[in-house]
């Protein structure tokens, strides 16, 4: 069994304004880096960020589970990086962000949808997101459906496209909405910290097993 932890957005640009990562891990020390002959100069793997947190506390549980935990790094890499941080294994992948006016920003990553693909194919796997809300997820879904495999996600911010259309009255925020409401048919569990969302739930998905659930993780369970 894999557990397959997906980070759905690219670092802050403050990781491409250094040409070394040495002020970065001032700032940030708890960082790993793997350097490279061309812009951004260095990948980081950051020991805060919570796929990382969730994969290592249960690699250090349970060690029969393989983790590893993934994300989007941008479109100033061209392949993948991959690098062992605390026994858990941390993959990069190109990904292309682009805006479509008055509807909002997409997020894709070939890479990652052919890795994913084949990973599925070739053993048991749970994906489990961070992040709901960012294009990464609903594109990676609806490319891989239909999926005959366990997908949770855990929502830790932002909010569904359909609040930012009641708050502008553009019909053109419904899209993404849309979207992500048929990508949520392949979600198994879907992990809310925000109460506001579930009520949300409650009476626009309803058919989605959704549950509120404060930022963290509950080992009890």
């Amino acid at each position: 069994m894999k557990i397959i932890n997906i980070l759905t957005h690219i670092p802050h640009d403050i990781v491409f304004e250094y040409s070394n990562p040495v002020k970065f891990k001032e700032r940030f020390p708890l960082t790993e880096y793997l350097k490279i002959e061309k812009q951004p100069f260095w990948i980081g793997f950051f020991k805060l960020d919570w796929h990382n947190q969730w994969g290592r506390r249960i690699h250090d549980t349970e060690n029969s589970i393989e983790v590893e935990c993934w994300r989007p790094y941008g479109n100033k890499i061209d392949q993948i990086y991959e690098r062992d941080v605390d026994g858990v294994l941390h993959r990069v992948f190109p990904s292309e962000t682009r805006e479509i006016k008055k509807i909002g920003h997409f997020l894709t990553s070939p890479m990652m949808l052919e890795a994913l693909q084949k990973e599925l194919m070739a053993e048991d796997v749970i994906i489990h997101f961070y992040g709901a809300h960012q294009s990464l997820s609903s594109w990676l879904l609806l490319k891989l459906k239909p999926l005959h495999t366990p997908v949770i996600i855990q929502q830790l911010g932002g909010a569904f496209s359909y609040f930012s259309f009641l708050k502008s009255g553009n019909p053109l925020r419904l899209i993404p909405y849309f979207r992500e409401k048929r990508a949520f048919r392949y979600v198994d569990k879907y992990l809310t910290a925000a109460i506001t969302e579930v009520a949300f739930c409650s009476k626009k998905l309803k058919k989605l097993n959704y549950q509120f659930f404060l930022n963290g993780i509950d080992f009890s369970l």
